[in-house]
C-alpha cells in the first residue's frame, strides 16, 4: 500500500511544472472573434399564430434530408411538427390516445435518416414509426415487462429493417450484455 502511494505521488509531480510552452498569454491580448451566421429559414416565435406557434420545444433532430423534425408539448399533449429545407410545413402529426399511432407519454424523439420518427412512448411500452409525411408506419414492443425501454431511439433509428442494432454503452444501461433487437416487418 505504502509504494503504491509512493508511485501516485511521485506520477503527479511529474505531471505538473513547466510544458515547454510559457504561460498563457494574458487577457489584455484577447480579441473578440466575428461570428457570421447566414439564416436559412426561421420558424415560430412570439408572433407565430399557425402550425408555428410552438408551446415547449422538447426535441429538435434532422434528417438526412435536411427535414427538421420538432417535438413540442402543449399541456398533456404532444404533437410533432415536419419542416423542410426552406422553412415550410411538410407534417404535423400527434395526438394522444391508445389507438395505433396515437400517444400516451413521449419520452423521446430522433429523426430517421430516411425520413420520419422514431418515437419512445413509454406509455405505450413501445417505440413508435412515422414515416416522412407523418403516418404511422408501425410499433416495436419494449422488450422486457418490467423496463421503461431497453434501447434509445438513437440506436433503433439507426437499425434498418432486418438488421441487429448492436449493443453500445448506451444499450448496456438498459438490457443485459449480449442482447440486441431486431427489426423486422
Amino acid at each position: 500500500m505504502r509504494s503504491s502511494c509512493v508511485v501516485i505521488v511521485g506520477l503527479l509531480a511529474a505531471c505538473g511544472g513547466d510544458t515547454g510552452e510559457g504561460a498563457a498569454p494574458p487577457v489584455s491580448e484577447d480579441r473578440p472573434l466575428a461570428a457570421g451566421f447566414e439564416e436559412v429559414y426561421r420558424v415560430g416565435g412570439i408572433a407565430a399564430q399557425g402550425w408555428d406557434a410552438f408551446t415547449e420545444i422538447e426535441d429538435l433532430d434532422f434528417d438526412a434530408r435536411g427535414h427538421l423534425y420538432i417535438r413540442d408539448e402543449t399541456g398533456s399533449s404532444t404533437r410533432f411538427v415536419v419542416v423542410d429545407g426552406a422553412g415550410g410545413l411538410v407534417a404535423e402529426f400527434g395526438r394522444m390516445g391508445d389507438g395505433p399511432g396515437e400517444l400516451r407519454d413521449v419520452d423521446q424523439m430522433v429523426a430517421r435518416p430516411g425520413g420520419g420518427a422514431v418515437i419512445v412512448d413509454d406509455g405505450h411500452r413501445a417505440y413508435l414509426l412515422f414515416g416522412p409525411d407523418g403516418s404511422f408506419e408501425r410499433a416495436l414492443r419494449f422488450a422486457d415487462a418490467g423496463a421503461d425501454r431497453n434501447v434509445s431511439a438513437q440506436i433503433v433509428r439507426a437499425a434498418r429493417d432486418g438488421d441487429r442494432a448492436v449493443p453500445d454503452s448506451e444499450f448496456e444501461r438498459y438490457a443485459q450484455p449480449g442482447r440486441s433487437i431486431r427489426l423486422d416487418r
